[in-house]
């Protein structure tokens, strides 16, 4: 920290969160009086005289209470060398300012495991969740690892709330309002003419308090408490806050909080995971001892901080996360929107946390996507959600995902799904071919017709695979066919379309599966299939789109037509049969393959068959295997 600065600052008058304003104005070369006026204006000065005002009467209510006011602060020999009067726990409304800025606070819980439940605050967000950082225990000098392994899950953290609506029955509220409470006592205690006079003696003493010649080398302070009861079972607690163009930095560890002041000026990153280890420091000086029970602080000292270089080479601490595979077969993009949480206390958030993958690259971040999401939307707010990628961030490979993020047990199940809802509607075909031939009613009737658009939609049971998510919409590209599949409210709905022509980077169009007009079950489940035991019912629809009756058609049921129609004439050519009938060019979007009698039959079952295990050599994507667009320079 810079000495001269402090000292001005405190001939001045002013606390901690005011000398902050001073090195600003030092740094400019700017009046720290004109520059402080400038930047508080009449709101300052109006907290100024209440100041004055509460100090006025607390020296009043001191003459008052006569010897057990002196008695209480008997224990403090500093007490005299401070001219205001104040007592320690009467922070100047200034300081609570701290609070106030950006910060980014972390709350690591205790564990016998690896797994550490965790609360996250950025800047006025809050997330918690349960992270993977390695060990069991997690110690002071841990921490410059620890911070940058919690964010490299920052998938495994679902959205709670703003900072200031953290539900009173959080097991995080108390711990947050006592580091903040924590803020007050060391911007007041640092601001006081007390800690400025010890400063000053010990800089003619010890050259090292006011040396800055190493600033990778911060000296810091250290305020041992006697402990507080909402930091049992907690491991650590780091902060950092962005102030006036300096940062502080405040970590709680084992009964003592450590204050480190950075200057902060220039451009500096909205997400800064650096933070130092503390665990060694040379020499020290007593800046002050508080009376028993005042507070539960008990003493404040200035360390010097370790060289770079000297510091002891303890054994390396590694955090191996535990990933997983949720790859699955064939090349897909998938949008994963989590429900929102409603908490008691305040509104639902329009926030939604989101992860994309694209191709073997996953991304994850918060979206404004409305208050309500309905099975409506999704072709609508996928869209959405492609114009606000700014606010996604990378956050792993497919093959590598954090074992302990919220989007991995739902990744693994779609991943192991799809070719079991492949493998089913493959085998639908007996089905589908029986009602074409009946065509003794309406079903009949739409079944053989070639200008139809359907869907499949299968009703699952509720799973705790699902349970924190609100929609997905899935492409898979299979060769011949991209599967287009969503989820919303237990069921998913599966989409057909053709994949032999050129596909997009990145497709984000969708279909508007509401659009029912008549159906038929296919099959019923009562225990599911292999790879999908939460399968219960199989419905194929009809689409009708718009109020007048005109039906529009995509084109997946003449696409399986065309598929049948290569495989025959390839069988055939091999059989020295003749050729098939030839092929037949689609190029309308969205649309499913006819349903017709005879040969529709089993046209439709080489159809649903491609939807089976997947070649990946025939495999034909617009990226190569890590997710990098075609073309792209490496």
């Amino acid at each position: 920290m810079c000495l001269d600065a402090l000292r001005l600052a405190q001939k001045q008058g002013v606390s901690l969160v005011r000398f902050f304003v001073f090195e600003v104005a030092r740094l400019a070369k700017v009046d720290l009086v004109s520059f402080w006026r400038v930047a508080d204006g009449p709101a300052m000065e109006k907290r100024e005289m209440d100041h004055e005002d509460e100090v006025e009467s607390k020296e009043t209510h001191q003459v008052d209470a006569g010897g057990a006011s002196e008695a209480k602060r008997s224990g403090d020999s500093d007490r005299e060398d401070d001219d205001d009067g104040a007592a320690p726990d009467a922070p100047s409304p200034d300081v609570v300012a701290l609070r106030d800025g950006y910060n980014q606070t972390y709350i690591i819980q205790s564990s016998k495991s690896h797994l550490h439940d965790v609360l996250f605050r950025c800047g006025n967000w809050c997330y918690t969740g349960k992270v993977d950082l390695g060990d069991s225990e997690i110690t002071l000098g841990d921490l410059p690892l620890v911070i940058p392994a919690l964010q490299k899950q920052q998938g495994s953290l679902q959205f709670l709330c703003e900072w200031k609506q953290i539900p009173a029955t959080s097991p995080y509220a108390v711990p947050l309002e006592t580091l903040y409470d924590a803020f007050d006592f060391i911007g007041t205690e640092l601001g006081s003419k007390a800690i400025e006079k010890k400063l000053m003696k010990a800089a003619q003493e010890n050259a090292w308090v006011d040396d800055d010649a190493a600033p990778e080398t911060k000296n810091f302070f250290e305020l041992e408490t006697g402990g507080f009861d909402c930091f049992d079972g907690i491991d650590l607690v780091a902060s950092k806050t962005f102030v006036r163009g300096l940062v502080l930095l405040v970590i709680f560890y084992q009964r003592s909080f450590y204050v480190v002041l950075h200057e902060g000026d220039g451009e500096q990153p909205l997400l800064d995971v650096r933070f130092p280890d503390l665990s060694q420091h040379l020499q020290g000086v007593h800046l002050r001892h508080y009376a028993e029970n005042f507070m539960s602080m008990k003493k404040l000292v200035l360390w010097q901080a370790m060289p770079a270089g000297a510091v002891a080479k303890s054994p390396s601490k590694t955090f191996q996360m535990q990933v997983k595979d949720v790859s699955g077969s064939g090349y897909n993009q998938t949008f994963l929107i989590q429900r929102t949480q409603p908490l008691e206390g305040h509104p639902e958030s329009k926030l939604r946390e989101v992860l994309f993958r694209f191709g073997s690259w996953c991304y994850n971040g918060h979206v404004d996507l409305g208050p309500k999401l309905e099975l409506s939307d999704i072709p609508v707010v996928i869209p959405m959600l492609r114009r606000q990628q700014s606010a996604l961030t990378f956050m792993c490979e497919v093959t590598k995902m954090p074992a302990t993020s919220l989007f991995t047990t739902t990744m693994e199940y779609i991943a192991t799904i799809i070719p079991a809802i492949q493998a089913e509607l493959a085998a639908s075909e007996e089905v589908l071919a029986h009602m074409a031939r009946k065509g003794q009613d309406e079903i009949g009737r739409w079944l053989d017709d070639n200008a139809t658009e359907c869907f499949f939609e299968l009703a699952i049971e509720p799973s705790p695979y699902l349970k924190h998510v609100e929609a997905i919409a899935c492409k898979v590209y299979t060769g011949a066919l991209v599967m287009i599949m969503l989820y919303y409210d237990n069921a998913f709905y599966v989409h057909i379309e053709d994949g032999q022509d050129e596909q997009p980077l990145l497709d984000t169009r969708f279909p508007d599966v509401t659009c029912q007009k008549n159906g038929f079950q296919v099959k019923t489940y009562r225990k599911g299939v292999p790879g999908f035991p939460d399968l219960r019912k199989t419905t194929l629809w009809k689409v009708k789109y718009g109020d007048d009756g005109e039906e529009r058609m995509p084109e997946t049921m003449s696409i399986i037509a065309q598929q049948k129609e290569k495989v025959d004439e390839a069988k055939k050519s091999s059989d020295a049969k003749g050729s098939g009938s030839p092929t037949r060019k689609v190029n309308m979007p969205h649309h499913i393959a006819p349903l017709k009698a005879g040969s529709g039959s089993s046209i439709l079952k080489s159809k649903l068959q491609d939807l089976g295990p997947l070649d990946k050599s025939t495999l034909k994507a617009p990226w190569d295997e890590s997710g990098r667009p075609l073309g792209m320079r490496k």
